[in-house]
């Protein structure tokens, strides 16, 4: 959801927060401007991540089920693999899958989330074809505590607990606990796999959908006169069921993941000094383990006698970094962020069999990133922005089955590829009209499971080469009284796209994806009253897939419309009351490259309630899709959840 209010935090972000937070919008910088939207926007409103940043122009979502279901996004046209994805700054994607399932990220861990579609700025490795969404975990300035709780629809139900408080003047701390569940025991229309008979369709539930979270951030501040220490430790349980299609669904096979992420970092505190330096080691350590029985859910192969089997992987990464800011006070500075690291990919099932997968895939890297601005002028900006990276992949070889149970051979690989920005700001620094230009290179290095295949029925391709593109956009934002303009003009291209060749019931990746996006993006937030607010997001783009082949070229690529349009309104009420209603609409999809499988016109509805009482607590009353849910082509079914009720209340403590 697009949050009702803009406030500003700096002069080069878009701060969108709720109706009790109006300040005047801050506009367009030559160092990127992003859109901060703020945990008071999604608050009781019963969203996932995924559907807040759909309401974004630019930004589409795809969702596989409810609560905790495959969730991603694509910006401008580029997918979701090619999106970055932080937590705190830190990459979440891993080697085994760069696409990070946004709906295993539970909102109530989060203060804000940032969202970079143009310009990636150094301190994120300056370097992502679809820009950068960078999650903020919760951080207390002062002593406060608050609790959130929750209920709805389908057994769905939310607890979280924050608190922030000192030890002593110079030790600060912080803590947040979140567990959430749901059945996803909703109604869909079962078609039977027949797309013309509509004899045989009949309303049925979702079931084997369960899903249950439990997630926390936890975090300590050692204050110095010189500097500062970090402590930081994130960590997530999750499990569930793997429902399947539509005209299938399983009945006991499932998923467990478990991540923990600690940091420690240090900072100076110098700020008399132009120079400033922040040093950090972050470490990750993933757990991903898919289970299924073969003879009730006819997943998989089967290995003779066995029923039960587990398949998954573990994820070990370790990742030091530094990074040097320089600011001066003639108006232009620097910055340099060095990263280095190590990742292992290993394999878990069960049961371990000589039959079973056994390898190891490593990748080493180290990346570097220059970015600097200059103000020549009082009305103009430039900035500009260099990464290279190097990467070494190593396979010790082991045993895997892709086709039949073969040997995996040992082999190394050396990779390397450069990006660069550049961007000028145009419009005095409290001007109301601003203006900018940006245009840069990137690429994304391929998946090591791209690369040395480690899944069934698909094909390893060593000869890979790296996703590269290039990204153009021209802003222009006024602010006139109470209401903000915003147009942006975009063009996305990439080249060497990952795309999977089916043969003879195999697969095999290939780069051989050309896919080209131009578009327009336009928004206006106005508040003509004290108690009332609209918001307005369209997109228009071309979604082109340019690729080679005939059957696919110059299709629509997949699940990118060519006109979407998100609408809120809020209003302020008596009695401390404040009623909103969201809208969204998309023009015609399709969900394959030959455009085949057509999905029609949606348009979806919103509608909410919350009663502030007095200023400590807040409930909040939510009905979302109000006209049931998504269309699911019956070749590509996953249905998701319908009309859905959702309550909740938020207290201060």
């Amino acid at each position: 959801m697009v949050a009702p209010l803009w406030a500003q935090v700096d002069s080069n972000t878009q701060d969108l927060g709720i109706m009790r937070l109006v300040q005047k919008a801050p506009l367009l910088s030559a160092q990127g401007t992003p859109t901060t939207i703020k945990s008071e926007a999604w608050q009781g409103q019963g969203m996932s991540i995924a559907d807040l940043l759909a309401t974004l122009p630019g930004i589409q979502s795809r969702r596989m089920g409810g609560m905790g279901s495959l969730q991603s996004i694509s910006v401008r046209g580029v997918t979701g693999n090619k999106v970055l994805i932080c937590l705190d700054g830190v990459p979440l994607g891993n080697g085994a899958n760069s696409t990070v399932n946004l709906g295993a990220i539970d909102l109530n861990q989060l203060e804000s989330i940032e969202v970079w579609k143009g310009q990636v700025p150094a301190r994120f490795g300056g370097n992502a074809l679809g820009g950068v969404i960078n999650l903020v975990s919760k951080r207390g300035l002062k002593k406060q505590a608050n609790l959130l709780l929750g209920y709805g629809s389908h057994h769905t139900g939310e607890a979280a607990l924050s608190a922030f408080g000192e030890l002593r003047d110079s030790v600060q701390w912080h803590s947040s606990l979140a567990w959430r569940f749901s059945d996803n025991d909703y109604d869909f229309l079962d078609r039977n796999g027949t797309e013309y008979n509509l004899d045989d369709d009949r309303w049925v539930k979702r079931r084997n959908a369960q899903y249950n979270e439990l997630s926390g951030t936890h975090g300590w501040s050692w204050l110095k006169p010189s500097h500062t220490w970090r402590l930081m430790f994130s960590h997530a349980q999750e499990q569930g069921g793997s429902p399947g299609r539509e005209d299938h669904q399983t009945k006991v096979s499932g998923f467990k993941q478990q991540w923990i992420q600690p940091r420690v970092q240090w900072l100076s505190n110098n700020f008399e000094s132009p120079w400033q330096h922040e040093a950090e080691i972050n470490t990750r350590i993933e757990k991903n383990i898919l289970h299924w029985s073969n003879r009730l859910d006819a997943l998989g192969y089967s290995y003779g006698s066995m029923e039960y089997q587990e398949s998954g992987s573990v994820d070990l990464r370790i990742e030091p970094s530094y990074r040097l800011v320089y600011q001066s006070q003639d108006h232009w500075g620097g910055e340099w962020h060095l990263l280095a690291g190590h990742e292992r990919l290993s394999p878990r099932q069960y049961p371990e069999t000589d039959a079973q997968w056994k390898w190891d895939l490593d990748r080493s890297f180290a990346r570097s990133a220059w970015e600097a601005f200059v103000d020549p002028l009082s009305w103009l900006s430039l900035n500009g922005i260099y990464h290279i990276g190097a990467f070494r992949e190593h396979n010790p070889g082991g045993i895997l089955q892709t086709t039949y149970i073969d040997t995996m051979q040992a082999r190394t690989d050396y990779l390397w590829h450069q990006s660069a920005q550049a961007a000028m700001g145009f419009g005095a620094k409290n001007s109301p009209l601003r203006a900018n230009i940006s245009i840069g290179r990137h690429f994304r290095i391929p998946d090591l499971t791209e690369r040395y295949s480690t899944h069934l029925g698909i094909l390893p391709n060593y000869d890979l080469n790296p996703e590269t593109g290039w990204n153009f956009e021209a802003a222009t934002a006024a602010h006139i009284h109470n209401t903000t303009l915003r147009a942006t003009a975009f063009r996305t291209e990439v080249n060497n796209g990952i795309v999977y060749v089916y043969a003879a019931g195999f697969a095999k990746p290939h780069n051989m994806g050309l896919n080209r996006t131009w578009g327009l993006e336009l928004s206006l937030d106005s508040k003509p009253t004290s108690f009332a607010q609209f918001v307005l997001h369209g997109t228009w783009q071309d979604p082109r897939n340019l690729s080679a082949p005939k059957h696919y070229h110059n299709k629509l690529t997949p699940n990118e419309p060519k006109f979407s349009l998100s609408a809120e309104s809020y209003f302020k009420l008596p009695w401390n009351l404040e009623l909103n209603y969201r809208a969204e609409w998309k023009s015609t999809l399709y969900h394959d490259q030959a455009n085949l499988m057509e999905i029609p016109p949606q348009d979806n509805h919103h509608l909410g309630v919350s009663w502030d009482i007095f200023t400590t607590a807040r409930i909040s009353l939510n009905a979302t899709n109000l006209r049931g849910g998504d269309y699911q082509h019956i070749h590509s079914t996953y249905p998701t959840p319908g009309r859905e009720i959702h309550l909740t209340w938020n207290q201060k403590i």
